[in-house]
């Protein structure tokens, strides 16, 4: 029976990756985007320095601002310039079909212990080529960082489940692998890894001393493995031996540096369109939390100079107008109109804002209903997760 349902849910998965990935090969395909802009010009300009003269090399001092990991994915996706756009985008295909396919989708199946099928998770990718076409026509970190974090999760989900030493072995370090890679990706990931070893040794000593120990052993081995070029690359360019994404690096307090920029920044577009009176970085200013930084003498040029603890004593001096701008910026998120990331011109996405809507009314009506019925049977569901 194990067997069988292992098959079944393989079978789903290579089904809905071959589907997955021909739906977002056609997205890129038709969206027929080659140039590229700022973020996403910078990872496509590096990638091309792998293998030029047709050999490998590591060039660390191109390693300042961005991890090497997304860069060196992508000169593998583009053969560093080599490969034609089209080979590039079904490649590009390839990659994202098999991270949601095998990966986000057997997490979701995992915990909620609920058969995924083929069209499910195929729905999973068309919405998120609806509401974010610009993150994989362009290529940007976001959408591979989330993917690689998610997939780490997944491995500490499987370690959770296993009491054989050598899948522990494994899954550890394979999850340790992911979350450095998404660290490496996306600086703001450090703190999957914390959160990561809290896990493991949570998970892996209630197995046993034995257990707990090779789990968080194989994690830091998986780190390490995925981390050692971005530590070489850091004691080159900064004389520090880290596995910290080099962007950290570039402010003394980056956690808060970017506290304060979500602060005072509700809405960030990207305009790439021809009206010279729009400037490229099109950001919504929120009034009240601009006028709180003011009277407390608080600037762009000093914020990476405050703590943690500072900026958390400033919302308690100011409950109630930190309150409203996070509010703000749930309801941004929540309005998914220019998904496409670089604007070529502002205009209303009705239709996407629609489907985005109706897609958040069903989510809360189906946990209500599910919940609704386990309190029939006596069970009340838990959201705590």
């Amino acid at each position: 029976y194990y067997i069988q349902v292992n098959e079944s849910k393989r079978g789903r998965a290579i089904g809905a990756f071959v589907v997955s990935t021909i739906i977002i090969w056609l997205c890129l395909v038709i969206n027929n985007i080659s140039v590229f802009y700022y973020d996403s010009s910078g990872y496509w300009e590096i990638s091309q320095n792998f293998f030029a003269g047709g050999k490998f090399h590591f060039d660390a001092s191109a390693f300042t601002l961005r991890g090497y990991s997304w860069p060196l994915i992508l000169a593998v996706l583009n053969g560093s310039g080599a490969f034609d756009m089209c080979t590039y985008w079904f490649l590009l295909s390839f990659l994202y079909g098999a991270l949601i396919s095998f990966g986000v989708a057997n997490l979701f199946e995992t915990i909620l212990e609920k058969k995924l099928g083929i069209v499910q998770r195929c729905v999973f990718t068309v919405l998120l080529l609806l509401f974010w076409p610009g993150l994989f026509t362009y290529p940007l970190s976001d959408m591979i960082a989330v993917f690689t974090s998610v997939i780490a999760v997944y491995f500490l989900v499987l370690l959770y489940r296993t009491e054989s030493v050598g899948r522990l072995l494994l899954f550890a370090t394979a999850s340790g692998v992911f979350s450095d890679l998404a660290l490496n990706i996306r600086a703001t990931y450090k703190y999957n890894i914390y959160l990561g070893i809290g896990i493991i040794i949570i998970i892996g000593f209630r197995k046993g001393i034995k257990a707990g120990m090779v789990s968080l052993i194989a994690y830091a081995f998986g780190i390490l493995l995925m981390a050692f070029p971005q530590v070489y690359a850091n004691y080159i360019n900064y004389g520090v031996v880290s596995i910290d994404n080099p962007l950290s690096y570039w402010t003394n307090n980056r956690a808060v540096y970017l506290l304060y920029e979500g602060a005072l920044w509700p809405r960030y577009e990207t305009y790439i369109g021809d009206n010279v009176n729009v400037r490229p970085a099109f950001v919504g200013i929120d009034p009240i939390i601009s006028a709180i930084f003011n009277k407390e003498g608080i600037s762009l040029d000093i914020a990476s100079s405050f703590t943690i603890i500072d900026y958390v004593k400033l919302v308690f001096k100011y409950p109630v107008e930190f309150a409203g701008v996070y509010i703000s910026h749930i309801i941004n998120c929540l309005d998914l109109r220019y998904g496409e990331l670089y604007i070529s011109e502002f205009g209303e996405r009705y239709l996407v804002q629609f489907i985005s809507v109706a897609v958040y009314y069903m989510v809360v009506v189906d946990l209500y209903i599910k919940n609704a019925k386990r309190e029939n049977a006596g069970i009340r569901l838990n959201f705590d997760c």
